[in-house]
This record gives structure tokens, sequence and C-alpha cells, in this order.
């Protein structure tokens, strides 16, 4: 898998923080400095890709930070496994400048390298999710939603209305879209589309589709297709 071979390489220094309660988002400001953002605000960690940093408190003085190549190294592990290519090889460095994932533990990576990225570093952004899902009486006990809200939402699921949901970044969109998602009637089929997957509906007839650029492989005759979301859903239907 492709958490499995990420916290199996050098990676694994970012272990702590992957396992820590209340991190919401990992923040690389290049191979020197990652931030976290946390319930409890935001902080900049021990934790870096620099082999000239001196270990942590408490590690052994003989261990050994990863470099920067490390994290190229992972980010050719992502796009093997979820794009069936690499990053970059040899000969091949400018193969690609974004890798988007989506890791087995609900974890969305995305990445920039250079010349997309400034000063010469490669800059990525882990957001985690929460494991477990907010049901209606969650929304309510946070004040998220009223009683009459939640009704309103519960019976436009299913009824078939449409609906639109739009907010700002860490707003919430994807946890109320889960929830709703659960609501739906268990008799209908439920599909969605993302250029990235995110959500995670329970309910026992949903399919999830994802877009795809039009990219080269690891062979360079080997062109795959582009899926953009009007493919996806004519597809659909």
């Amino acid at each position: 898998s492709v958490t499995k071979s990420l916290w199996l390489s050098r990676w694994r220094i970012l272990l702590p923080l992957m396992r820590r309660k209340g991190v919401q988002e990992i923040v690389f400001f290049g191979p020197d400095r990652i931030d976290v953002e946390s319930t409890d605000g935001i902080f900049t960690t021990s934790l870096n890709f620099d082999p000239n940093t001196p270990p942590p408190p408490g590690w052994s003085s003989e261990w050994h930070r990863p470099e920067n190549e490390d994290l190229a190294a992972g980010l050719n592990i992502i796009q093997r496994e979820i794009a069936g290519r690499e990053v970059w090889t040899k000969g091949r460095e400018a193969l690609d400048v974004l890798v988007e994932g989506q890791l087995e533990d609900g974890s969305r990576l995305e990445a920039l390298l250079p010349p997309c990225s400034t000063n010469s570093n490669i800059v990525i952004n882990i957001r985690r999710f929460a494991p477990i899902k907010m049901r209606r009486h969650d929304f309510i006990g946070l004040e998220s939603l009223t009683e009459r809200a939640a009704d309103v939402l519960e019976m436009a699921m299913k009824s078939r209305v449409t609906c639109l949901i739009g907010a700002g970044t860490g707003c919430g969109k994807t946890t109320l879209l889960e929830w709703m998602g659960s609501e739906i009637p268990p008799q209908e089929f439920v599909i969605t589309i993302e250029d990235t997957p995110e959500l995670q509906i329970d309910h026992k007839r949903h399919r999830g589709l994802r877009t795809r650029d039009r990219m080269q492989g690891l062979d360079p005759n080997a062109v795959f297709q582009e899926m953009g979301p009007a493919d996806l859903l004519r597809a659909s239907l």
C-alpha cells in the first residue's frame, strides 16, 4: 500500500505527527522546516529532512536525518502506486511538478516541485481527516446545525432535492457532505466524482470516481487517456 511503503521509507520520521491526535495539517517549507496545524494552534516542529541539523532532543546522536532526495523518493512511491508513473527519473527530472494522492489513512497529500515552487524546494502539504465520522447529533452538539436545519437536510436527501454546498477552506464541507450522503436511502445508488478522492461516504451502494489527466507512464510510448469530470459524468449515466 502507499501508506505502508511511505512509512517504511525515510518518511517514517513523520510518524509521530501522523499518529498525534489533533493534527490537522502537516506543511513542508522545504527540507529544513516542517510546520503543523493542530487543534492547539500552528507551530514549527523539530522534524526535518536536512541532514546537517542535529538530532531532536532525546534521539540517538548516531541517528542521521533523511535528506531532501528522500522527499522526492517518497513522492515517487506515491505516483507509482496511484498513477502508474514516477515524479521524476534519472534523465527526466522534469517529468512532473505536481503530485496529488490520497493515503489509506484518509490523509490527502499534495506536493509541488521546482520550477513551480521557489527556492528550489519541494513544497508538500499533508491534510489529515478525522477517523470518526460526524453524525447528526455531533453537528447539533457542536452547534454547527440546529435541529430544524438537520431535519431540512435529511428531508432533502430523502426527496432527491438538488443541493449545493459551498464554503471556505477548512469549514467542513467534506464532513457535512459525508453525513448527508449517508442519509441517502439505501436503495439508491450513490456516485461521487472528484479530482482528488476525499469523500468517504457511509453508504452500501456508493461508488467513487476520480478524474485523470492525460499523462505519460513509465513506458515513454504509453499514454494514459484523459478523463475529466464531464467524461466521468457521461460514464456514470
